[in-house]
């Protein structure tokens, strides 16, 4: 099993609800009311970016999107970062 096959598998071992997995480095977590987050496992948690009908933004720092957005975002994030670790203390 490669790096991406187990990032993936980690991030949808999450069983967040709305989160979809779409190929193998791609996912996308369907956010209320019209936004969604694109998730590629392949990079660092700070590049998955916030997606809206007017465009694509830094789920982090864009003053677009709303602060709601952003905290379902970093909740997901976090999630994701916390089962990563618990996955290299497991393989060391």
């Amino acid at each position: 099993m490669n790096d991406i096959t187990r990032k993936m598998g980690t991030l949808m071992s999450l069983e967040i609800p709305y989160l979809v997995q779409i190929d193998a480095t791609t996912a996308m977590l369907k956010l209320p009311p019209s936004w969604e987050c694109m998730i590629d496992v392949s990079s660092p948690t700070y590049n998955w970016v916030a997606k809206s009908s007017e465009g694509v933004y830094d789920w982090q720092n864009s003053p677009v999107v709303p602060d709601g957005i952003k905290e379902q975002i970093s909740t997901v994030a976090s999630k994701y970062n916390d089962a990563l670790m618990e996955l290299i203390d497991r393989v060391e």
